[in-house]
């Protein structure tokens, strides 16, 4: 049996750092939900340490926890769009990240 990432990590770093987001999906025919995300916005020259290499992004993106997801709608689709923070994202690109988690690239609507 290999590694359990959603259990030792996906789960606690979305109890640490999870936010709530109103997840609608591009089909009116399915229903909105709420969704614990680990959100980041842009940001620029991060320096860890002083002469340490800086660290940028400049994407937005929502890591999802797909054990998160409602039965009936099991993963992230480009098109949907979530509300985090008073400020609506639609999703331009779901991209492959840990086992059991996905990053969703934003994009401000």
């Amino acid at each position: 049996m290999g590694f359990d990432f959603d259990k030792f990590v996906s789960k606690p770093c979305m109890k640490l750092f999870g936010v709530e987001a109103k997840y609608s999906p591009l089909s009116e025919a399915r229903p909105s939900f709420q969704l614990a995300v680990d959100f980041h916005e842009s940001y620029e020259k991060v320096e860890l340490e002083a002469g340490s290499t800086p660290i940028t992004s400049h994407e937005v993106v929502a890591f999802v926890r797909l054990a998160l997801m409602p039965e009936v709608y099991r993963n992230p689709l480009q098109g949907d769009k979530m509300e985090i923070n008073g400020k609506t994202y639609e999703i331009i690109d779901v991209r492959a990240h840990i086992p059991g988690c996905v990053k969703a690239v934003l994009h401000v609507c």
